[in-house]
């Protein structure tokens, strides 16, 4: 089989799965990523994570207003207009092209397949614009939106009840007052055999360095174990054992 005749059946399976693909990536893929992570202990771990790290961004970041939800929705359906209208003039172009060569596959066969050809990369780039589109729109969302970051917290609590380990939720090291540093990861990345022990000190920050030189300093933890959140204060110099 050559280029020309492998990029028609490429652009023919585009134009096939472009509504089921849309689809697949709308509904299913939170699922998806759950159930995966809750198959193994460490990919948990990590998803569990990567959910908590994007709450806290999300929390740190401003709500959109009604208005401001209106224009992204605007934006977002003029992206949904180009999406289509380029799919259907692709479409257009791909499909009279294929059946023509179908039908006379001896009448200028290289450059109907070469015609096809282009017209399936812009096909496969068009879908590839999609998906793009639709991950910009829903880290937007867990960003700026009050119902996303609720569902965030659910989705925590669920693979939390499927963990029942523990997990660091915040890790804040400095002095409440003046200056703290976010050392969430590097507790989480410490957890061996759903244990933490580790030494409170400076080196937690890594390049940071010391957030209050010449004070003595805290590490503020907000953990969660067997399905219950808990807190924990412990000083400079000594070492926090969890749970």
């Amino acid at each position: 089989m050559d280029v020309n005749r492998l990029s028609m059946w490429i652009g023919l399976l585009a134009l096939a799965l472009a509504v089921p693909l849309a689809v697949i990536a709308n509904l299913l893929t939170p699922v998806i990523r759950n159930w995966y992570s809750s198959t193994n202990q460490n990919r948990l771990r990590k998803r569990l994570g990567e959910l908590t790290a994007t709450l806290q961004r999300s929390e740190s970041q401003w709500t959109f207003t009604a208005a401001e939800w209106e224009i992204y929705r605007a934006y977002d359906m003029i992206g949904n207009f180009m999406f289509v209208f380029a799919h259907t003039i692709l479409t257009c172009l791909f499909l009279p092209a294929f059946v023509f060569h179908m039908l006379r596959p001896q009448v200028l066969p290289h450059i109907v397949t070469s015609a096809m050809g282009v017209v399936a990369a812009f096909l496969v780039g068009n879908l590839y614009f999609f998906f793009w589109r639709r991950v910009i729109v829903e880290r937007t969302r867990e960003m700026h939106s009050t119902e996303a970051r609720e569902e965030l917290r659910k989705e925590i609590k669920y693979l939390e009840a499927k963990k029942g380990d523990l997990l660091i939720i915040q890790a804040l090291y400095g002095v409440r007052e003046l200056r703290q540093y976010d050392v969430t990861k590097v507790l989480n990345d410490a957890i061996v055999g759903g244990k933490l022990h580790i030494l409170v000190g400076n080196h937690l920050t890594g390049a940071a360095g010391d957030p209050c030189p010449n004070i003595g300093k805290n590490l503020d933890v907000t953990y969660t174990h067997a399905g219950q959140e808990k807190k924990k204060i412990q000083h400079e110099t000594l070492y926090l054992d969890l749970p």
